[in-house]
């Protein structure tokens, strides 16, 4: 298809007596698809290849309204231009708070049309190249930075800086778009050699480490309760640095809000991360008070352990006086466990923790089974997150919970990636259910793609088996039994995976929120120091 031909797409249960307006854009260059509602133009949206340039959509269709999918598409491809077909013509009824960009009262009027298309599209057109000599000057700058030696605050910088474009590589052409991708997947590659080359010297202590997990504890949530304050830590599993920008404002907006950002624990999944950052203690810690716990089926997420984890920390800081509370907040009594903790939290001085795996909320399939449709994009993903957690019981919680008696932080014990390329794990006949992490003795694997640590305590790791093995996939590699490769990229590329080393997996943000007015001024400043 030529960089010319628009595409169009043309949603109407009526779309059948159209084929002469249809013919009519086809021989003006235009590329019209059609569907015949609401859920069928969705399908099309997100299953497209070459992306949609504008969507015409009829107000009036049963089973799904036209103002039903408008609200849709603009919630998950909001710079996605519609014009809305409407057999009235009144200007205010077609406003529809301006979530569209025009519209034509039917019987619609090819020339109208026609003119209608050009113009919004023109625009947008107009738009994009704006954006894109934005993007250059950005891109110019971020390149330079990695051709320098960056620090680990230079890298958490970058990845924030890269993660705020995302948020609008949407309005830009694919040659942007591909140039983002290319910076991030260099940017990657670079990350995982400087965490590979530091990680054991920061778990050791090493002085101007950057904030890790381990040091949240003690020095973002120990002085909130020094002063008497309760701490809430609303910890949304799995999320990225970029999905928690895409909730910012809406965060910005309720509270009194101190950012910074923080490493993660490796491996980077929820069993050896929730207690490092809710505990402030490495997995190898955790294996000396809780022996075996990373060998059995309880893990150390399990509520159980993790209260008695939470709880020895606190009396190690001085802090034994603080209650603590932890729940799961999402599954069937995610609600339950929800109300459970803001009335512990408002009944005396405690410490409580809520997690909620939020990306499998919206990606998880039942095992062995493939998924309906299409896991959805980065930037959909994004937009779906942002829906949910402004109406979300969390939020709600976090909002009853907040005073100044009360501190709440939201962040997440990890990232996730997602899988673009197969690594054979080899003297392996299987690879276990994660894609990115792994343990085992008799395993070689290509070092370029993965990073294999033979002396696990060097990372602040339990040793387990004598000669055991730690596997951790870099960049965006998954894992592959030999000479599957193959047959494991259908059902592998594409899903959303930690337990590895990556950008999207370490640099974490954490949110301090307090009502406004409640000052915090000195604990701002303590945080602003830590990076």
């Amino acid at each position: 298809m030529s960089e010319t031909c628009k595409r169009i797409l043309w949603i109407d249960d009526e779309v059948e007596f159209l084929r002469s307006h249809v013919v009519f854009l086809e021989t003006r260059g235009y590329a019209v698809s059609t569907a015949s509602g609401g859920d069928d133009g969705i399908r099309l949206i997100r299953g497209a290849g070459d992306p949609f340039d504008i969507v015409l959509l009829d107000k009036q269709m049963p089973v799904k309204s036209g103002a039903a999918t408008l609200d849709e598409i603009k919630t998950y491809w909001p710079h996605l231009p519609v014009i809305m077909l409407t057999g009235y013509q009144h200007a205010a009824d077609a406003v529809m708070e301006k979530k569209y960009d025009g519209y034509l009262t039917k019987p619609v009027d090819p020339a109208a049309l026609l003119g209608t298309c050009k113009q919004i599209i023109e625009g947008k057109e107009q738009t994009s190249r704006k954006f894109t000599g934005r993007y250059m000057r950005g891109y110019t700058e971020n390149k330079a930075l990695l051709g320098g030696e960056l620090s680990a605050s230079g890298w958490m910088n970058l990845y924030t800086s890269l993660s705020r474009w995302d948020l609008e590589i949407d309005a830009a052409g694919e040659g942007v778009r591909q140039m983002q991708a290319g910076l991030k997947s260099d940017g990657g590659a670079m990350f995982c050699d400087f965490v590979i080359d530091n990680y054991a010297q920061w778990a050791s202590g090493r002085p101007g480490r950057p904030l890790m997990a381990v040091d949240v504890l003690g020095k973002v949530i120990g002085p909130e309760l020094a002063k008497g304050r309760g701490v809430l830590m609303v910890v949304l599993s799995g999320m990225t640095l970029g999905q928690f920008l895409a909730i910012e404002p809406v965060i910005k907006r309720i509270f009194s809000v101190t950012a910074t950002r923080f490493m993660s624990a490796l491996p980077t999944m929820p069993n050896f991360c929730v207690p490092a950052l809710s505990a402030g203690m490495y997995p190898g810690a955790v294996d000396e008070l809780e022996p075996g716990v990373f060998g059995t089926g309880v893990g150390a997420c399990d509520p159980v352990v993790m209260k008695r984890l939470m709880r020895t920390a606190l009396e190690r800081a001085g802090a034994g006086k603080v209650k603590t509370h932890y729940a799961r907040a999402d599954g069937a009594n995610g609600r339950r466990h929800l109300k459970a903790a803001v009335d512990t939290m408002k009944k005396a001085q405690t410490y409580g923790v809520l997690l909620a795996d939020i990306v499998n909320k919206f990606t998880d399939t039942p095992a062995g089974k493939q998924p309906k449709e299409a896991l959805p994009g980065d930037a959909e993903l994004r937009r779906m997150i942002e829906s949910w957690f402004v109406n979300s019981a969390a939020l709600l919680a976090m909002r009853e919970v907040c005073s100044d008696t009360c501190t709440v932080i939201v962040t997440s014990d990890h990232g996730h990636t997602r899988c673009g390329r197969a690594s054979e794990i080899y003297e392996t006949s299987r690879v276990g259910p994660s894609l990115r992490n792994m343990f085992g003795t008799r395993i070689s694997v290509d070092e370029r793609e993965v990073f294999m640590l033979e002396e696990l305590p060097h990372f602040k790791l339990p040793q387990l088996a004598p000669g055991t093995k730690c596997l951790m996939a870099r960049e965006n590699y998954y894992f592959a039994a030999p000479g599957k490769c193959g047959g494991s990229r259908k059902k592998s590329v594409n899903k959303l995976q930690s337990g590895g080393i990556s950008l999207q997996e370490m640099i974490m943000p954490l949110y301090v929120c307090r009502p406004f007015g409640s000052g915090g001024r000195q604990q701002d400043e303590q945080l602003a120091a830590l990076i």
